[in-house]
């Protein structure tokens, strides 16, 4: 009896802490953290939260690994900073409960190259506030170099809502009533760390190199981000007749490069032996946007091939057709590459909002004919003409003793 009362007591035990556990924010690939689609910042329009490797290799976190990049101005609020969704809940939920001593205090190791405050907030996932601690003076204390921040947790006020918790959000230099900031504030972050009570798992992040073709956005698609470029997948916001979908792709093009665009790297190498069209539904603030598509081969960027054209409606859905009939057949290409309005600059507003979807690569039915040389233009050839250039053949309109052809090509 005494042995099966202490069985249960263990199991009881084990059960009833079975969910408290660290939660560690390390932002490394396939995980919800490392998913720059997941972050956002804000507000007044700062640019994208990136993912990038660690710059700096020495100190408190010095390994090599994937942290967060924020970068802030004077034009940003006082309180500006970077979260995920609440609604989303794409770190799962959790719950403090503050009679456990080690859900007090949460750790974050930055990197900054000024001095200032850092603040957090977590949210339920209702859009409620859990605490938010902004008045700790919490900072870095030295630039341009790792430091572990640690913020205290016991003075939060227990009657908020600890429950339901599924948003964490930095603000990144709190400069209420002080001097605004330089512009360029730039601000790493890595391994958030905080232990609380696990409610629900965070739904599985998507593993880059696992996409394949045709791509329809119904599930999770890891793209990276790059120069102000950033694609998220969300619920089709403009659900009609000409496209039923439920899940779209969003590309925002922020301020950053005049080329930042996004990227995807694909499970296999796409089969242009066979298949020599793109065909992509973008969805447009304005006509006349230009669309690129480029695929390049993962290892080698120098291989590549690209294709721009122009939309030709504005707030509306349409197909785009990407003609690669003059594509290599011979080189491997497993990354698709999207900008739009390369060479313009981006500033993050609905101007530079777009939603794509159903992106498939298929045959045009075209068979280009097979020549040999030397070519005498004495019958028609086909040329893929680009960038405005145009060959035909025509009757040699100066026959003469140096060229008495009858047929020669005009370029």
């Amino acid at each position: 009896m005494k042995k099966t009362t202490l069985l249960l007591a263990l199991l009881m035990t084990s059960i009833g802490f079975s969910q408290q556990q660290e939660y560690h924010l390390d932002f490394e690939e396939g995980t919800p953290s490392g998913l720059a689609s997941n972050w956002y910042t804000f507000d007044n329009e700062p640019p994208p939260a990136e993912i990038v490797d660690n710059p700096d290799l020495d100190g408190v976190n010095a390994t090599a690994s994937k942290v967060m990049k924020v970068v802030m101005g004077p034009g940003n609020a006082f309180y500006a900073g970077v979260n995920n969704k609440w609604e989303d809940s794409k770190f799962g939920t959790w719950k403090i409960d503050m009679s456990v001593a080690s859900n007090l205090t949460l750790t974050m190791d930055v990197h900054k190259n000024y001095v200032g405050t850092v603040g957090i907030k977590m949210g339920t996932n209702s859009a409620g506030t859990s605490f938010q601690i902004t008045d700790q003076n919490v900072g870095n204390t030295v630039v341009n170099e790792w430091q572990t921040l640690t913020f205290d947790l016991s003075g939060i006020n227990p009657n908020g809502d600890l429950s339901n918790i599924s948003q964490m959000v930095i603000f990144v230099d709190w400069t209420q009533d002080m001097a605004d900031r330089a512009e360029g504030n730039t601000m790493y972050i890595d391994n958030i760390k905080f232990n609380a009570e696990k409610l629900t798992d965070a739904p599985e992040a998507p593993v880059a190199g696992t996409a394949s073709l045709p791509l329809d956005f119904e599930s999770e698609i890891t793209w990276s981000d790059f120069d102000g470029g950033v694609v998220s997948t969300e619920t089709n916001p403009y659900n009609n007749a000409d496209n039923t979908s439920t899940k779209v792709g969003k590309m925002v093009k922020f301020e950053g490069k005049t080329w930042g665009g996004s990227a995807l790297t694909l499970s296999s190498a796409m089969d242009f032996a066979n298949n020599d069209t793109f065909t992509m539904k973008v969805y447009s603030p304005r006509a006349g946007a230009k669309v690129l598509l480029k695929v390049e081969n993962s290892g080698d960027a120098g291989i590549n091939f690209s294709k721009e054209v122009l939309t030709t409606i504005a707030n509306g859905w349409e197909t785009l057709t990407f003609d690669y009939i003059a594509i290599s057949k011979t080189a491997s290409y497993d990354k698709l590459v999207i900008i739009f309005d390369n060479d313009i600059m981006g500033d993050g507003s609905a101007n530079f909002t777009f939603y794509i979807d159903d992106i498939a690569l298929s045959s045009s039915g075209i068979v280009l004919p097979t020549v040999a040389l030397p070519l005498d233009f004495e019958s028609a050839t086909t040329w893929t003409n680009f960038d405005g250039g145009v060959v035909t053949t025509e009757t040699n309109p100066y026959n003469n003793s140096d060229n008495s052809s009858e047929f020669a090509t005009k370029l």
